[in-house]
């Protein structure tokens, strides 16, 4: 698969790479963008290796109108970009 014009062997590969474009990520948008069910896993994976992601808790609602909660996970650099982000999610 390739992700921001770079081929990618691993869904851990994938992830990374869509993160590092400054891309927000979230379990929808892994499954379709990358095919990976298992987000929370590849995340736990990558926060092992040492990268700094981190998650916004976000509102929205689902297919049938009903309102949900869900994450969306970021790769951060400093305490301001996630302050930043956070703003822009919410509110």
């Amino acid at each position: 698969m390739k992700i921001n014009g770079i081929k990618c062997k691993t869904q851990l590969d994938a992830v990374l790479q869509y993160m590092q474009g400054g891309n927000t990520l979230s379990q929808e948008v892994a499954y379709d963008k990358i095919g990976t069910q298992r987000l929370g896993d590849v995340i736990f994976r990558l926060r092992g290796l040492g990268y700094n992601i981190q998650n916004i808790n976000c509102k929205g609602s689902n297919r049938f109108g009903n309102s949900v909660s869900y994450v969306e996970y970021f790769l951060a650099n400093t305490k301001q970009e996630i302050e930043a982000l956070a703003v822009r999610r919410n509110g």
